[in-house]
């Protein structure tokens, strides 16, 4: 990989956000250079009678039930989901989107702190899996914030924007790339294809419920088994031994190499006992078998949809805060047949790449022209009243954006209703029940047909 390029427009700054459920980071393009601001702050947010904390700050677990945590999980899933708590000696009802707009005031002040200027316009990561709602649920956050984001982006996206735009030996034609990012709460795949005027997503794939904090799981339940077998006593049950014994467990997964014993220890309040526990790699693999084939699961979707072969992909770069495992990165190498790269920076890759890209969509910039094609991971439609203008999806997954679609309707009398929708769609393109409205548009005499 070349050195990076530097940016010109020295007087001016854009900011990035990659919001992970269990990190954050940001990052800046200023004096020409991406710089990193803020790297794996914790996205917690808690709150006591007199106090919120965020972050690192809400990290010491003081009021472990008024702490938040999974936050991008948490708003993607149970996005209307209503949470109690006290807080300055009242009792207040947060939702999904408010916490999240929390997380983003307070990274938007450490930005704002580091940088010495006002902070608005941005670039911010969401995954590729989330949806129009999802999508809209971050804009909110981000105005809560007093935020103004230029784009959304997908994790893998500005991921592939960060790799790409610095290369520039395209001497053999265009290659292809497949982005493993394996998360805290999600692992998602992606096949990029990239030349000298930049990349295209051939596909975004995406397990939301496969990530970093399985694998820790599968570790936890191992050692609370064997201490129990060992010692007689039920890590489980005590609240305090269960956090050190999962803050262990997390360390230990990265530190696994088959065939090797990795020693463990935890001390506990309960009954003074200093518990010692080991597990070599090889045990590890054959516990997490089932989540390694659902690694692999992904990666296969995502060659069919981009219609790849594996002897095509010239290069597997593994990223997210889960990719320091090794039985994953043995366990794809073994899948594609050759070495698995990690030229990027796990921890920030996804923050330089909005950077990146709010560099690119601000004005006076000057960066090099380099084009941005992502894929539609969900089709969108449009219906007339309660007939589909279009017998298929008017823009249907898979196809590169963004892009524009000149639409036609023809209303007579009265006002009509045209609605936008997430649409779910058959083999053939044709629209299915369960289609979520995402827009609401009105025409008619006293209304505005602008649209």
């Amino acid at each position: 990989m070349s050195s990076p390029p530097k940016i010109a427009g020295d007087e001016m700054i854009t900011v990035g956000f990659d919001i992970g459920n269990g990190t954050c980071t940001i990052s800046s393009v200023r004096q020409g250079f991406v710089d990193i601001l803020l790297i794996d702050e914790p996205t917690l947010i808690s709150f006591s009678d007199k106090q919120r904390f965020i972050g690192s700050s809400a990290s010491s677990l003081l009021y472990p039930s008024s702490t938040f945590s999974d936050i991008k999980d948490l708003l993607l899933s149970q996005p209307r989901s209503q949470h109690r708590v006290s807080f300055l000696k009242k009792e207040i009802t947060l939702t999904p989107v408010h916490l999240l707009g929390m997380l983003l005031s307070r990274l938007k002040l450490i930005a704002e702190r580091s940088l010495g200027v006002p902070v608005s316009d941005c670039v911010i990561s969401l995954p590729s899996y989330a949806d129009q709602f999802g999508r809209r649920a971050y804009l909110q956050a981000a105005k809560i914030a007093g935020l103004k984001p230029l784009r959304l982006i997908h994790d893998t996206t500005a991921t592939a924007l960060g790799y790409g735009i610095y290369k520039t030996d395209f001497s053999d034609g265009e290659i292809l790339v497949v982005f493993v990012d394996v998360g805290h709460c999600d692992t998602q795949v992606s096949v990029v294809a990239f030349d000298s005027g930049g990349l295209r997503v051939l596909s975004h794939t995406a397990d939301r419920r496969l990530g970093g904090r399985d694998f820790d799981e599968i570790a936890f339940k191992y050692f609370s088994k064997q201490f129990k077998d060992k010692y007689k006593i039920d890590v489980s049950s005590n609240a305090k031994a269960s956090i050190q014994l999962k803050a262990e467990c997390e360390k230990v997964k990265k530190g696994l190499r088959a065939f090797m014993n990795v020693s463990i220890g935890i001390e506990l309040l309960m009954d003074d006992k200093h518990l010692k526990g080991f597990i070599t790699g090889e045990e590890f693999e054959r516990l997490a078998y089932g989540l390694l084939e659902k690694v692999l699961f992904q990666c296969r979707n995502a060659l069919s949809y981009a219609r790849v072969g594996i002897h095509q992909v010239q290069s597997v770069e593994l990223v997210g805060s889960a990719s320091g495992i090794p039985a994953i990165t043995r366990t794809l190498s073994l899948f594609f047949g050759k070495k698995i790269s990690r030229t990027l920076n796990a921890s920030e890759c996804v923050a330089r790449g909005c950077a990146l890209q709010c560099a690119m969509l601000t004005p006076g910039f000057k960066i090099k022209n380099y084009q941005v094609r992502d894929w539609l991971p969900h089709s969108v439609g449009f219906v007339l009243d309660s007939f589909w203008i279009h017998k298929k999806s008017l823009v249907p997954k898979g196809e590169l954006f963004p892009t524009v679609k000149v639409v036609n309707v023809p209303v007579r009398g009265g006002i009509s209703h045209l609605f936008a929708s997430s649409t779910h769609t058959d083999e053939k393109g044709q629209p299915l029940d369960g289609s979520q409205i995402i827009d609401t548009f009105f025409s008619g005499p006293d209304s505005d047909a602008s649209w």
